[in-house]
């Protein structure tokens, strides 16, 4: 069965790139959003297995910043068990280290190596 998987980030061409390169390796592109609320929404519906997320969203919930970091915290709390790669530009080690602490199952730097890039993916799958 296809890996049900949803894309956010706010450069199109990265969504439609992703969403390609998923497609092609068998995954299941279930949505992609430029808005990490969106998604959420999008996610309570559909409860994908893989989340590949922009560390940094440009939206606000509650008047705050909301990051790529809370709005993987907010799916994990509807499914505990769901896949979350980080794709992002601001790849410094501290935020690495804070992502993958707070429960990534990767974080891969802007720009990527699409050979690289579904290796990793895979692995995190385990496909």
């Amino acid at each position: 069965m296809a890996i049900k998987t949803i894309i956010v980030d706010d450069i199109f061409n990265t969504r439609a790139l992703l969403k390609q390169l998923l497609t092609e390796n068998g995954y299941m592109v279930v949505g992609d959003f430029e808005d990490g609320l969106a998604a959420l929404d999008f996610f309570y519906e559909e409860k994908p297995d893989l989340a590949i997320l922009d560390y940094n969203l440009n939206c606000t919930k509650d008047g705050k910043n909301y990051t790529g970091i809370d709005l993987m915290k907010d799916i994990k709390k509807i499914k505990s068990d769901v896949k979350v790669i980080f794709i992002s530009a601001n790849a410094e080690p501290s935020i690495i280290k804070n992502a993958v602490l707070q429960g990534a199952s990767d974080f891969i730097a802007k720009p990527f190596n699409l050979v690289d890039l579904i290796q990793r993916i895979n692995k995190v799958c385990k496909k």
